[in-house]
C-alpha cells in the first residue's frame, strides 16, 4: 500500500513536510507508475495525477511563485475527506459499498476492478484502501485530477473551461444512469451487495473532450430513473449534502443565462456589460486577469463555480446544516445581489426618470430606487436562500434532507401541501415550502395559512401594473404620441432639462412601474414598498395632462420668434400670442389657464417671471402683455396650464433692445457773438454711477458731427452745461450716452443755435 494513497493529505499552513521530502515522495510515486506494467494502474485511467503531485506547485512553499496556493484550502473541504475513512469513520461505508457508491466518494473509480471481499464485518464488502497496482480507485477522496483531469505532463483544459457545470455534474447527479453496463462478479460472497450494473457516475469521464449527456443519462422529472421528483422540478429524494444539485440546476434559469442573453440579439459590444452576470467562464477569466470572451465566444451560463469556490475559501456555514461549509464565493447575503440588482451607481439612491430597469431585486429588497417613494427596507432582506433554496428531498430513513435545492424556484405553501411522496416513514408532503423557515406554525409547518395572502397581494400588484401601463398609454395619447414607447423615446431624446411637469410625471411613472414589474415577485419580496411604488406610479401617470400644440409669441418690434427689436427707454410695446390646440379641441377648455411672461436680461443666464395674465374674453386662446422695458433682453411666454392642458413654453423667444433715452434743451435759439448759452437735459434709465460723462456733439451747417465737450450726468439723470459762443454761424447740437450691458447707446434730439454779430 502506498502512503500517498492511504488517506487524504493533512496539509496545513505552516505545518507540513518539507518541500524536499514531498518532492522525493512524488518522484517515488511517479517512478512506480512508470515502472509498473502497462495494465497495472489504479482506477479507470492511467496518468491520473495524485494530490501529492499537484502539491509540488500548489501547496505552501511552492517553487513556482504566483501559482495559486489551493491545496491547503482544498484539504479543509468535504471533497478532501468524503471517502477518507481515517478522518471520518462513517465514510468507510460508501467505498465499501462498491460501484454503486464509491465512484463519487473516491477518485478515478473503475467498477470492473472492484473485487468484493468477505472479512466477516457486515459493512465491509469492497476494499477501502489502495494496495498497489490495479485497485478500483486512485485516491479515497475527490482529488485534483477528478475535476481538472490532469495528465502526467500538463493541465487538461483551458482555465475558462473549468466553469463547465458538467465537471461537478459527473457526481452531483444522483440517481442518474451510466450508459455503459458493468457485469456483477460471477461469485459474490454471502451478504455482499452486488456491484451495480449501471452506476450513477461516468467512468473515466473527461469533461474537456466529452459531453456528460453522451456518457450518462441525468435523472429528471420526465425521466426519473431511480429518483423522485416534485412537479416544480425539485428532487423528492435527498442524499446527504451532495445529491442532485446538477440535475436540479440544469432545469433552471441559471443554466440558461447565456442562452437567454444571446436570444436578445444584442451585438457583442453591447452585451459585454451583461457578461459578468450571464457567463461564468467570463467571470472567472476576468477575476484571473485573463482575456475575457465575447458573448459569441463564451460557453457557459451561471454554473457551479459562479457561486461556489471548489477549493474551499472562507468558511460559509450552510443554511440548513451549519456543520457543512457551503464554500460560497462571498457571504450569502451578498452573493445573490451581486447579480440580481439593477446596478444603481454607488451613492445614487433612486433611478432617473425614464430609466428602463433590469431585475432590481436588491433595490426592492433594500427598499430604495423608486421616484417619489420613501425608502422602505423589506423584512425579507438577506433571505434569498431561505426562500428560493429550501430543501425538498427526504433521506433514506424518511428524515427531511438539509441540502439546498438548486432549482431556485419558489415553492408556495399550496404547492408543498398538495404533493406527496412515499418515504421510510410513510406518505409525506414536501418537507418545506418557501415560507416554512420563518412562518411555519405548529400544526401548519408549511405555512398554508399564507397562501391566500400571497395570491391576493400578487394579484393586486399584477392588476395595478396592467392598469398603470394602460394609463400611461392614455397619457401618451394626451401628449400627442401614438403609444408609450414613442413617448418614452422622444422624451428621452429631448432630455430632462426640457421636460414639462407632465412629461416628468410620465417618465417617473414609466420607471416606477418598470421597477415593480421587472423585479418579478409582484410584491412578495417587499410588500410595503411595492405597494407604495404602484400607488405613486398611478398618481404620476394620471397627472399627465394633454399637450397644446404650440404657444406663439410676437411683438410689433419683433414679429417672428428669435427676432430682436429696438426701442428707447420709456417707450412701450406689446408682446402677444396664442395657445394653439390640437385640431378639433375647443378653446373654451383653456378657461382658467394663465400665461406668464418671462424675461432674461442681456448678460444673464436665467429667466425671471415679470407678468401674468388669465386667458379670458371671447377668444380664450389669446394673450397680450404691455411692456415698457428698462433693459435689453429676451422674452418668452409660458402657458401655465389648467386642469386639462399641460404647461408649455413659447416656441422661441423675442428680443427687445432698449437704448438710453437722452433729451437735450437750450435756452435760446438766436444769440449774440461771445454770449453764453445754457444747455440742459436728462438721461434714463438712471442705472449708472453719478458723474458718468455724456458726449456733447456739434456740427456747423451741413457738416459732420464732431465731439465738442463732455458733461457729467448727476444722480437724478440730469445734466447742464453753459458755454460761450465765440464764432458766428448756424450750429446744431446733440448729446450721446455710451452703451453698456443693459442698454444700447442713446442719442438725444438735435437743437439749433444761430450766432450773430
Amino acid at each position: 500500500m502506498r502512503a500517498d494513497e492511504t488517506s487524504a493529505p493533512t496539509h496545513t499552513r505552516g505545518a507540513r513536510a518539507s518541500k524536499v521530502t514531498l518532492f522525493v515522495v512524488v518522484l517515488v510515486a511517479v517512478s512506480m507508475l512508470a515502472t509498473a506494467a502497462a495494465f497495472a494502474f489504479d482506477g479507470a485511467r492511467d496518468g491520473y495525477q495524485l494530490v501529492t503531485q499537484c502539491g509540488i506547485c500548489h501547496d505552501v512553499d511552492t517553487p513556482l511563485p504566483g501559482t495559486p496556493m489551493v491545496l491547503p484550502e482544498w484539504a479543509e473541504t468535504a471533497h478532501a475527506h468524503i471517502g477518507d475513512y481515517t478522518a471520518f469513520e462513517a465514510n468507510q461505508y460508501p467505498i465499501r459499498r462498491g460501484p454503486s457508491c464509491a465512484g463519487c466518494h473516491s477518485s478515478n473509480y473503475d467498477p470492473t476492478k472492484a473485487v468484493p471481499q468477505d472479512d466477516g464485518v457486515a459493512i465491509t464488502h469492497y476494499p477501502f484502501v489502495s494496495t498497489a497496482g490495479d485497485d478500483a480507485f486512485s485516491e479515497p477522496y475527490i482529488g485534483c485530477s477528478a475535476c481538472h483531469y490532469n495528465t502526467t505532463t500538463a493541465h487538461a483544459g483551458p482555465f475558462g473551461e473549468l466553469a463547465d457545470a458538467e465537471i461537478c455534474g459527473q457526481c452531483h447527479n444522483r440517481y442518474s444512469s451510466n450508459d455503459t453496463s458493468y457485469q456483477s462478479p460471477a461469485s459474490v460472497p454471502s451478504g455482499i451487495v452486488p456491484a451495480a450494473l449501471n452506476p450513477s457516475y461516468p467512468v473515466g469521464y473527461n469533461p474537456f473532450t466529452t459531453a456528460l449527456a453522451d456518457v450518462i443519462q441525468t435523472s429528471s422529472p420526465t425521466t426519473p430513473l431511480g429518483g423522485g421528483w416534485w412537479s416544480g422540478g425539485q428532487s423528492s429524494k435527498a442524499h446527504g449534502e451532495g445529491a442532485l444539485q446538477y440535475a436540479e440546476w440544469v432545469q433552471g434559469g441559471h443554466s440558461e443565462a447565456l442562452v437567454g442573453l444571446r436570444a436578445l440579439g444584442l451585438p457583442d459590444f453591447v452585451a459585454a456589460s451583461c457578461m459578468e452576470c450571464h457567463s461564468t467562464d467570463y467571470r472567472i477569466l476576468e477575476e484571473a486577469g485573463e482575456d475575457v470572451p465575447l458573448q459569441s465566444e463564451a460557453q457557459y451560463g451561471i454554473t457551479c463555480v459562479g457561486c461556489h469556490t471548489p477549493h474551499g475559501g472562507d468558511e460559509t456555514p450552510a443554511t440548513w446544516n451549519e456543520e457543512r461549509n457551503a464554500q460560497l464565493r462571498m457571504p450569502q447575503d451578498e452573493l445573490c445581489s451581486s447579480c440580481h440588482n439593477a446596478e444603481l451607481p454607488e451613492g445614487q439612491t433612486r433611478f432617473t426618470p425614464g430609466d428602463e430597469v433590469h431585475h432590481p431585486m436588491n433595490e426592492v429588497m433594500e427598499g430604495y430606487g423608486a421616484i417619489g417613494v420613501p425608502r422602505t427596507p423589506s423584512v425579507h432582506k438577506d433571505s434569498c436562500v431561505e426562500c428560493h433554496m429550501v430543501p425538498t428531498g427526504y433521506e433514506h430513513d424518511g428524515a427531511a434532507g438539509t441540502s439546498a435545492n438548486h432549482r431556485f424556484a419558489i415553492i408556495s405553501p399550496e404547492e408543498a401541501a398538495s404533493q406527496t411522496t412515499s418515504t421510510a416513514l410513510g406518505v409525506q408532503n414536501m418537507p418545506y415550502s418557501s415560507c416554512s423557515t420563518c412562518h411555519g406554525r405548529s400544526g401548519d409547518p408549511l405555512a398554508t395559512y399564507l397562501q391566500g395572502t400571497i395570491e391576493n397581494r400578487q394579484t393586486y400588484i399584477g392588476e395595478q401594473i396592467e392598469a398603470i401601463w394602460a394609463e400611461l398609454d392614455a397619457a401618451a395619447a394626451r401628449m400627442g404620441y401614438a403609444d408609450v414607447d414613442e413617448a418614452h423615446g422622444d422624451l428621452a431624446d429631448k432630455g430632462q432639462a426640457t421636460w414639462s411637469d407632465s412629461e416628468l410625471a410620465f417618465m417617473s411613472a414609466f420607471t416606477n412601474v418598470e421597477i415593480v414589474e421587472q423585479e418579478g415577485s409582484f410584491g412578495i419580496h417587499n410588500w410595503a414598498y411595492s405597494n407604495a411604488i404602484v400607488n405613486k406610479a398611478m398618481e404620476q401617470a394620471t397627472s399627465v395632462k394633454a399637450s397644446v400644440d404650440e404657444v406663439t409669441i410676437t411683438s410689433p418690434k419683433a414679429t417672428v420668434p428669435y427676432a430682436v427689436g429696438r426701442l428707447v427707454f420709456g417707450q412701450s410695446t406689446t408682446i402677444s400670442g396664442t395657445i394653439v390646440l390640437p385640431d378639433g379641441a375647443d378653446t373654451s377648455s383653456l378657461i382658467g389657464g394663465q400665461v406668464k411672461l418671462w424675461f432674461q436680461a442681456t448678460g444673464e443666464t436665467t429667466y425671471q417671471p415679470i407678468q401674468q395674465v388669465f386667458l379670458s374674453g371671447l377668444s380664450y386662446d389669446a394673450y397680450s402683455f404691455k411692456v415698457t422695458p428698462a433693459r435689453s433682453g429676451l422674452y418668452m411666454a409660458q402657458f401655465v396650464g389648467n386642469s386639462t392642458w399641460d404647461s408649455e413654453l413659447s416656441g422661441g423667444y423675442i428680443g427687445l433692445d432698449v437704448a438710453y433715452r437722452v433729451k437735450l434743451q437750450r435756452a435760446k435759439t438766436y444769440v449774440a457773438l461771445n454770449s453764453r448759452v445754457k444747455f440742459r437735459g436728462s438721461v434714463g434709465p438712471v442705472d449708472f454711477a453719478p458723474g458718468t460723462k455724456a458726449q456733447v456733439q456739434r456740427k456747423k451747417g451741413s457738416g459732420a458731427w464732431r465731439n465738442w465737450t463732455k458733461v457729467g450726468v448727476g444722480a437724478n439723470g440730469q445734466f447742464s452745461l453753459t458755454r460761450k459762443m465765440t464764432a458766428t454761424g448756424t450750429y446744431r447740437f446733440r448729446v450721446t450716452f455710451r452703451a453698456d450691458t443693459d442698454n444700447l447707446k442713446g442719442t438725444s434730439n438735435t437743437v439749433r443755435i444761430v450766432v450773430r454779430r
